[in-house]
């Protein structure tokens, strides 16, 4: 394998994981939205931590939406 393919793959595998959070981040917002007042605060708090480490494993920062800079 050459390093051009070896980079466009770690490059495919990125966008996957990038996915991934993304429908992790996504499926926790619907399921707040359904049942969040009968979720135990260490079971959110658990999770939450779970996709934090998902995010720090990629070097990837948690972000606000204040951060998020929209051009019009």
């Amino acid at each position: 394998m050459t390093e051009k393919e070896r980079q466009m793959r770690r490059n495919v595998e990125y966008v996957k994981g990038l996915y991934s959070l993304g429908w992790l981040d996504g499926f926790s917002a619907i399921l707040w939205a359904l049942v969040g007042d009968k979720l135990s605060d260490e079971m959110v708090a658990e999770y939450e931590a779970h996709i934090a480490n998902v995010r720090d494993s990629m070097g990837l920062k948690m972000y606000a939406k204040e951060d998020v800079r929209w051009k019009n």
